[in-house]
């Protein structure tokens, strides 16, 4: 069984300051080490490992398949969708408990951002971990909105909404603040600023700003099509990334806004917005205005009028 380990000597600048040895059952040698990786490190971490411990081997062999593991006379290391290939032979990773999934995930995507991704079998380990307890996809969404301006209650709301996923919620709205995110100063069009929170701002406009706002029309999430059928509803349109991005923002400005919306014109949205939701059958807005919440450091003015 592979055994966790703290280096105590120095190391030379290629080994790593923790490291794995497995056993060799037969000889030579009589067991091999293991480099980790940083993501390696703190995943064995997280999953509670102390110097000297064991662990499963599928947990190992994860490690490995995604490319946490090395040894010194391993060749260049191989991107992600390289290592995720379906050419490769799967690994042990659907054997882990849906936890320790979910701390793969998060290894993945602190070092690579989503349009980076497009092995199907990472979208398989999501949709795995969407079909598991509440608890663990609750663990993961709030690891994807940790620094957005969303909360785990109103992504994972999406669910019953004809939708089958919460977590590609969640990755549709991490996306879109991560691509405004690069844009400084350049948002502008027909909108009005509701208010500012925690340096994000709350918009309202028509829903054909997709088609007439430049930037937004540009923003797109590139995933699998193995994996859009089976998270969205049968009839999506094409831009299927917007009525999602839609309906968590309109949700999260609504539990933000309850109770401050101090002003006429808050008071007419909220309660607008509240009955357009209501009066759907999928429990998506019928208003032909939407909200949506942006960085505000992406916007041309921020003049507004705070009623959240």
């Amino acid at each position: 069984m592979p055994r966790f380990w703290k280096r105590k000597s120095s190391n030379d600048g290629l080994q790593s300051s923790w490291f794995v040895k497995v056993k060799n059952r037969s000889s030579p040698p009589p067991a091999y080490t293991f480099q980790l990786e940083s993501a390696g490190i703190r995943v064995l971490k997280e999953m509670g490992l102390e110097s000297g411990d064991s662990f499963p081997a599928e947990e190992f062999w994860t490690l490995r398949d995604f490319g946490y593991t090395y040894t010194l006379g391993d060749p260049d290391e191989k991107d992600i969708n390289s290592l995720l290939s379906d050419d490769v032979e799967e690994s042990d990773v659907q054997q882990l408990s849906t936890g320790n999934r979910v701390l793969f995930i998060k290894a993945i995507l602190d070092e690579h951002s989503l349009n980076e991704i497009e092995a199907p079998r990472f979208y398989r380990l999501l949709q795995s971990v969407e079909q598991g307890s509440r608890e663990n996809r609750f663990q993961l969404l709030e690891y994807l909105t940790e620094d957005i301006p969303v909360s785990p209650g109103p992504v994972d709301g999406l669910v019953g909404s004809g939708y089958t996923s919460s977590v590609s919620g969640a990755l549709v709205c991490s996306a879109f603040n991560e691509y405004l995110s690069q844009f400084e100063e350049k948002l502008s069009g027909d909108f009005e600023i509701l208010g500012h929170k925690d340096g994000y701002s709350y918009l309202l406009l028509n829903r054909s700003a997709w088609d007439e706002i430049p930037l937004l029309e540009d923003f797109s999430v590139n995933v699998p099509q193995s994996y859009l059928k089976e998270v969205l509803p049968e009839s999506s349109e094409p831009s299927w990334e917007r009525p999602i991005l839609e309906a968590i923002h309109e949700s999260q400005f609504l539990a933000d806004s309850i109770g401050k919306a101090q002003t006429t014109v808050g008071s007419v949205i909220f309660e607008g917005l509240k009955n357009s939701n209501a009066a759907s059958d999928q429990h998506l807005s019928l208003s032909p205005k939407m909200i949506l919440i942006v960085p505000r450091k992406s916007l041309v003015d921020t003049e507004v009028v705070r009623i959240v």
